[in-house]
C-alpha cells in the first residue's frame, strides 16, 4: 500500500510536461485508490504487484534524477523510498525489495506524513508519533494540572525524552520527578545527583530476577572496587574500566561457594566477575521497592492513563486528526491546554457549591425541618 501511496502522490504532483515523460502502464496509477486497490489483491497477486511497482519508482527516480522535477517535495519523498526500502542491481535491472529486519524504525511510513516513524511495543506496531506528559503529583497540591507536552518521532526512547527535557520539566523548584522505569537511565540518573533531586521510578525495565540468584548489591563495594563477594571471599585482582568493575578470583575462593553468583568461572585463569554501574543501579533500584516509604512516593504518581484517555478523546481509534510532528505538537498542547481549563473549573465548581452550603445551611436546614414537618401533619 505505501509503495502505491508514494507512487499515486507522485504522480498527482508533477506538471503535465513531465508526466508526458512516462510510460502509460505507470501514469495509470494517477487516480488509483490505494486502499481499494490493495483489498481487490489476493496474496499472489499482491507479492507481484508490489515487485512491480517497486521497479516503476525505481525507474522513476533514474529517469528524473537530473530533471527539475528531483527538487520537489513528491520527488524526494518517492527517492526516500526507494534508497530506504528497495536494492537496485544496476540501471535498467530488476530490482529487490529489502528484508523487514534491513528496514530502519525511521524509514517512510507515509508520503502525506514524511515525520511520521515505526515502533513494535509488545505485540503491538504504531506508526506516528509518541506525546510525553508531565504533571504534578504534590499531595498538598488542592488540583493537579499539566506541566509539560513533549512530542517525538514515536521511535525516539522514552529515557533520551526525559533526558532531553529534564531541567525544563523539573524547573527549579522540583525536588523529585516519579516515572516509569523506562524514563530512567545513567545520563538521568547523574544530572539528577548532580543537582541534588532524584527520580522515584515506579518500574524496571527487564524480567525480574529469580530471587535465590546473587544480585550486584550482595557485593559490599566502596569507591567502585568490590571489598567482599557475599561468601565473604577478597578478590585477587580488580579494575574499574568504563564505569565497570571488573574483579577476578581465585579457583580455591569459588570451590565451596553454595551461591548462585553471576561470575564467569575459567579452567585455568582465575574466575572474572563484572559489574557494571547500570547494572548496580538497577539492583538497588529493585531493593528500593522493599522500603515501605519508597513506595508510599511511588503511589504519587498521578493516573496519567486516565490524563492520555482524556488526550485521545473524541479522537477515531486514538489516532490524531493532523499529520506532521509540529500539527501533532500543537494540538496536544491545546488540548493539554483544555484539560487544565477543566480541572481548575471542576475544582472551582466544587468549592464554589461547598461555599454555598455552609453560608446557606442555616436556610436549608428550615427549609429541610418544614419539608418534614408538613409530610407529618398529613399522615
Amino acid at each position: 500500500k505505501l509503495f502505491l501511496e508514494v507512487l499515486s502522490y507522485f504522480l498527482k504532483n508533477i506538471d503535465e510536461s513531465s508526466l508526458a515523460k512516462l510510460p502509460k502502464e505507470i501514469k495509470g496509477y494517477k487516480d488509483v485508490t490505494p486502499e481499494n486497490y490493495v483489498f481487490s489483491l489476493n496474496s499472489d497477486d499482491t507479492r507481484t504487484k508490489i515487485q512491480e511497482i517497486a521497479q516503476y519508482l525505481f525507474r522513476i527516480k533514474v529517469l528524473f534524477a537530473n530533471d527539475s522535477v528531483s527538487e520537489s517535495k513528491a520527488y524526494r519523498i518517492l527517492a526516500r523510498l526507494v534508497d530506504e526500502q528497495i536494492d537496485s542491481r544496476g540501471k535498467g535491472k530488476q530490482v529487490k525489495l529489502k528484508e523487514q529486519s534491513e528496514l530502519a524504525s525511521s524509514c517512510l511510513q507515509s508520503p502525506y506524513d514524511p515525520d511520521a516513524t515505526y515502533r513494535k511495543k509488545g505485540n503491538h506496531a504504531y506508526q506516528g508519533y509518541s506525546v510525553t506528559i508531565a504533571e504534578t503529583c504534590d499531595p498538598d497540591n488542592e488540583v493537579q494540572i499539566i506541566t509539560d507536552v513533549i512530542t517525538e518521532e514515536n521511535n525516539v526512547d522514552d529515557s533520551t525524552i526525559l533526558e532531553d527535557n529534564i531541567e525544563r520539566i523539573m524547573g527549579e523548584e522540583t525536588e523529585e520527578i516519579i516515572a516509569d522505569g523506562a524514563y530512567a537511565n545513567k545520563t538521568v540518573q547523574e544530572k539528577l545527583t548532580d543537582s541534588k533531586r532524584c527520580i522515584v521510578t515506579t518500574a524496571i525495565r527487564g524480567r525480574i530476577p529469580d530471587s535465590d540468584k546473587v544480585r550486584s548489591t550482595d557485593f559490599k563495594i566502596e569507591n567502585n572496587r568490590i571489598i567482599r563477594c557475599p561468601y565473604g571471599m577478597i578478590p585477587i585482582h580488580q579494575e574499574c574500566v568504563n564505569d565497570k568493575i571488573v574483579a577476578r578470583f581465585s579457583h580455591e575462593s569459588c570451590k565451596a561457594c553454595p551461591m548462585k553468583c553471576f561470575i564467569r568461572k575459567n579452567k585455568r585463569k582465575p574466575h572474572v566477575l563484572e559489574i557494571t554501574q547500570e547494572r548496580l543501579q538497577i539492583d538497588i533500584q529493585r531493593e528500593r521497592y522493599n522500603d515501605s516509604e519508597y513506595v508510599k512516593k511511588c503511589k504519587l504518581r498521578p493516573a496519567i492513563e486516565g490524563t492520555m484517555f482524556q488526550m485521545k478523546l473524541h479522537l477515531r481509534n486514538g489516532k490524531s486528526k493532523y499529520r506532521g510532528k509540529i500539527k501533532v505538537k500543537c494540538s496536544s498542547i491545546v488540548r493539554s491546554i483544555a484539560i487544565n481549563f477543566k480541572r481548575m473549573h471542576a475544582y472551582r465548581l466544587k468549592n464554589a457549591l461547598c461555599y454555598f452550603i455552609l453560608k446557606n445551611i442555616s436556610l436549608i436546614r428550615v427549609i429541610f425541618l418544614r419539608k418534614n414537618s408538613f409530610i407529618l401533619c398529613n399522615a
